[in-house]
């Protein structure tokens, strides 16, 4: 099979003649054939003989007649910018399908979520080795120290557990009279 052509669909049909034509200026704007290095005319694709012995498969068409005898455009006007507009950079990813896309992105995300969380837990564990390290190495005075800080912490917290304990038993037996007083 020779080339593929810009103005074949996927199944190498040929389109409507008007939507070829609008392709076709779309893709090479009004300058064919007006600067012939620059815009060179587009190549007529005629199809391969059959190979003998083939499968019977179909062999493409030559290009509409529409196409293949087009006028070349009269130059722009002198001053005129020629050629394209400059192509938009839409990124490296912009030609892919949107599924293809989506999961990229997802992978990614996954990557820098997961490599996150690990970085955190790893974060952790030096910190929690860096403390046993330091009891080990610790004198005997810093240990008492230590020891000290500890129960006063958890003292405290007693005393709150205890206090909020007492409100709880005020308030079942206030209940509980209460309910025996109807």
């Amino acid at each position: 099979m020779g080339l593929i052509s810009p103005f074949r669909n996927r199944k190498n049909q040929l389109p409507n003649p008007k939507k070829a034509k609008n392709k076709a200026l779309k893709l090479f704007g009004n300058v064919i054939g007006s600067d012939p290095i620059k815009y060179p005319q587009p190549k007529i694709l005629t199809p391969e003989p059959p190979q003998p012995g083939g499968r019977g498969e179909a062999v493409p068409r030559a290009l509409h007649p529409v196409l293949q005898n087009q006028p070349a455009a009269p130059l722009p006007p002198a001053g005129a910018p020629v050629g394209r507009p400059p192509r938009i950079f839409r990124g490296p990813f912009a030609t892919w399908p949107r599924r293809q896309r989506y999961m990229v992105t997802a992978g990614f995300a996954g990557c820098i979520i997961i490599g996150t969380l690990a970085g955190a837990v790893l974060k952790m564990n030096q910190e929690v080795k860096a403390e046993k390290q330091k009891m080990r190495e610790a004198t005997v005075d810093e240990r008492v120290a230590f020891l000290e800080e500890r129960r006063e912490y958890l003292v405290g917290q007693k005393a709150e557990l205890d206090k909020k304990i007492g409100g709880l038993h005020e308030r079942m037996k206030a209940r509980e009279s209460g309910l025996s007083g109807r």
